[in-house]
């Protein structure tokens, strides 16, 4: 695998610096947006990862939202997770809202 930096745009990579993640064949990043970040990102998401070079424009890319009965979406903070495989073209992403008050 290419070492991958630790950061790109908003993204940290979390595999960067790890043995046992460097050696897989597909890149781990985390992230946290505001709600307002995360709704605008929401509305295009792979545009949003291409720009930050994390993808290119051939990758599909399937969006999980986990956690959707906790508080309003315009008002607290999203972690996102995302696993990109390149071989595959393939990138999952995981968006996690908190629960009111964290």
């Amino acid at each position: 695998m290419v070492e991958q930096p630790a950061k790109r745009g908003r993204w940290v990579n979390v595999g960067a610096g790890t043995p046992e993640i460097a050696e897989e064949t597909w890149d781990a990043y985390w992230t946290e947006m505001t709600g307002e970040e995360s709704m605008n990102f929401l509305r295009d998401p792979k545009t949003s990862l291409v720009e930050d070079g994390i993808l290119t424009d051939d990758f599909r890319v399937q969006t999980n939202i986990i956690n959707t009965e906790v508080a309003s979406v315009a008002g607290d903070p999203h972690c996102k997770v995302l696993l990109v495989f390149p071989d595959e073209k393939f990138a999952m992403l995981h968006i996690y809202r908190h629960p009111a008050g964290r």
